[in-house]
């Protein structure tokens, strides 16, 4: 028989303890796509949204391995990023100016994705989530939490948010620039509407 995942109940009162930590790596995450080598820029946003991960999950003193949760921080898999390599090294300076010219909206994108993730894995620990011993099971939860998180993720009302991280810019990012624009009342409010909608979201 198939080891099921049991999901916890979604919760909108469910606690948000985001350690300071991440605020530094959504700074490293909006920079990433200015890394001027191949391959390098995707690597530093990867390992930025696993730290914060796994800073998330130390705050919280739980003791699941964020290797078992790498559905959230890892959307590819090895055969596609092997095959892909030829096309990545040909379009990487089309895909460079690409991104430069649309961090306006790319570079805050970026920074509030690292900012979700921790957020998220925050309030589904606080409500029972990822309780498992199995690591099969923990993955296909990771699974589950990523769908509704993208579902969540692509209702943001970038107008607001993009204007409270205009600040930002690339690689000059700071923790300060983050955690404040994230402080924000305005900002806050749709925090908390992507927080309701991830809940929805796991509960369909």
């Amino acid at each position: 028989m198939t080891d099921q995942p049991t999901l916890p109940a979604a919760s909108s009162s469910a606690t948000v303890a985001v350690p300071r930590e991440v605020f530094a790596l959504s700074a490293v995450a909006a920079g990433a796509r200015f890394v001027p080598v191949p391959f390098l820029d995707d690597i530093v946003k990867d390992r930025a949204n696993r730290t914060a991960l796994s800073q998330t999950i130390k705050a919280a003193q739980h003791d699941v391995s964020v290797q078992h949760l790498k559905p959230l921080y890892d959307t590819g898999s090895i055969i596609g990023f092997l095959l892909g390599i030829p096309w990545k090294l040909l379009l990487f300076p089309v895909r460079k100016v690409v991104r430069i010219l649309g961090a306006v909206r790319g570079v805050p994108t970026d920074a509030l994705e690292t900012y979700l993730l921790a957020r998220m894995l925050s309030r589904h620990l606080a409500a029972g989530g990822f309780a498992s011993r199995e690591g099969k099971a923990l993955t296909a939860e990771a699974k589950r939490v990523r769908q509704a998180f993208d579902a969540a993720f692509k209702g943001t009302n970038w107008r607001v948010l993009t204007a409270a991280l205009s600040g930002l810019r690339g690689k000059k990012a700071e923790a300060e620039q983050v955690e404040a624009a994230l402080a924000r009342r305005d900002v806050q409010a749709e925090l908390q509407a992507f927080d309701a909608r991830f809940d929805e979201a796991m509960a369909a």
